[in-house]
């Protein structure tokens, strides 16, 4: 589709990194039409990867968080629209109707979300209309595990909860050993709290990192004084004494811990176009510019099935950089143009002082080459598949990192034997 310059413009409804690239794009585009941004929070749109770091720590305030200046958006001649909710979504007529956003504070009723300033609109009615909803905490789905005091971390809110508990607590225990669930063990370890870690499974992010690397980030932690339960199912959660809670394991033991964050992934808050009768599976199916099976309606971020890689299944990436490039798909989309040639995706972690890298996803290379030495805390893990290099696991090493996002892309195939060599610069192999 191409949007028309003085129609009734576009509405994007979430204003995470998805969201507010999907607006600002669309404005270094060229476009000129009205642009609601829709935010269901009370404060500005924010950074969301601080949050078990940096801010979890203190190292950041709220404010320092924001993802645009405080002018930004009136500057671009974008309409925030804070502390609002879509109540219905009706992609056939391109209308959305609108109702204040409620939170659910910890150990009590919602409370409104109110909008900044102005009166919340009703009912927009919209050219076009972009999904940016992003995605939920799983819950733990045992007896006990909806009660009130289990904490998770996707929001501000989320975050600000949990480093105010934490400030009242002696220990933590962190359902979960995934990257999510790693940060905030560190973070917690920083300020000085006992942390225990519950996995299920027999190692570390046992589907997203190899066992070097994942054996690697056990023992960091191990040595930072965070402890490790491995094939720990939580089967039950109970009170705990002074207000903790107990987490029964399928085992047969139990852990008390004053805090306790369930980090067991997330699913895609696509409910909207579910009930529009909208094609979802674990996320709203969108093509390669964010389309979907209905005319108009966009999606981007965690809450897209994005299908661009061509046969397969649908993939929903979860990282900062997926959302962005999705989001510049988007708003080339919704002005006729082809989208951006793709981008081998890449992400990060910052756990006690160390910060991983990923360039590419595949775990099932032929050969995985070390570049440099754990032992040292800076090392590279390059992976291949016959010759050709289909992921690199980075620590501490971001020149390595920069020349492998261009390598996985343009599936180089670079020596072997040169690319461990530390004395070779990765650049150059490209």
């Amino acid at each position: 589709m191409t949007l028309v310059p003085s129609g009734q413009g576009v509405a994007i409804v979430g204003a995470s990194h998805a969201g507010v690239q999907v607006a600002a794009s669309l404005r270094e585009q060229g476009y000129a039409g009205p642009i609601r941004l829709i935010h269901g929070e009370g404060a500005a749109p924010y950074q969301r990867p601080p949050l078990s770091k940096a801010f979890l720590c203190g190292a950041v305030t709220a404010e320092r968080l924001a993802l645009r200046g405080p002018d930004w958006f009136a500057a671009k001649g974008i309409d925030l629209i804070r502390g609002a909710r879509v109540r219905r979504l009706d992609p056939d007529a391109r209308r959305l109707e609108l109702e204040p956003a409620t939170r659910e504070p910890e150990g009590g009723a919602p409370e409104s979300a109110a909008p900044a300033a102005g009166e919340l609109p009703a009912r927009l009615d919209c050219e076009a209309i972009v999904l940016a909803t992003g995605a939920s905490a799983r819950r733990l789905a045992v007896p006990g595990g909806a009660a009130a005091g289990l904490l998770a971390l996707r929001s501000l809110a989320d975050a600000t909860a949990l480093r105010a508990r934490l400030e009242r607590a002696d220990s933590l225990a962190v359902v979960g050993g995934g990257f999510i669930g790693l940060e905030i063990a560190s973070s917690a370890r920083a300020l000085g709290k006992a942390v225990t870690v519950l996995e299920a499974q027999p190692r570390l992010l046992a589907r997203l990192l190899h066992p070097v690397m994942a054996e690697f980030l056990r023992a960091r932690h191990e040595a930072a004084g965070t402890r490790f339960r491995f094939g720990a199912r939580v089967v039950a959660v109970e009170p705990g004494p002074g207000g903790g809670r107990r987490l029964r394991l399928a085992d047969g033991c139990a852990l008390e811990a004053d805090l306790v964050v369930v980090g067991i992934g997330a699913e895609a808050a696509d409910g909207l176009a579910r009930e529009a009768g909208v094609d979802c599976a674990d996320g709203v199916r969108v093509d390669g510019s964010g389309r979907s099976v209905a005319a108009g309606l966009f999606a981007c971020g965690d809450c897209a099935a994005w299908t661009a890689s061509g046969p397969g299944p649908a993939a929903r990436p979860e990282s900062i950089q997926a959302a962005v490039e999705q989001a510049k798909a988007v708003a080339a989309g919704l002005l006729g143009a082809p989208p951006a040639a793709p981008v081998a995706p890449w992400f990060w972690s910052d756990q006690l002082d160390l910060k991983l890298q990923i360039v590419g996803t595949a775990l099932d290379a032929d050969e995985v080459v070390c570049r440099g030495d754990p032992e040292r805390g800076g090392f590279s893990l390059l992976h291949f598949r016959g010759a050709e290099l289909v992921r690199v696991d980075s620590v501490n090493r971001a020149a390595d990192h920069l020349a492998a996002r261009r390598l996985v892309t343009e599936r180089a195939r670079p020596s072997k034997r040169a690319a461990a060599d530390e004395a070779v610069k990765l650049k150059d192999l490209a």
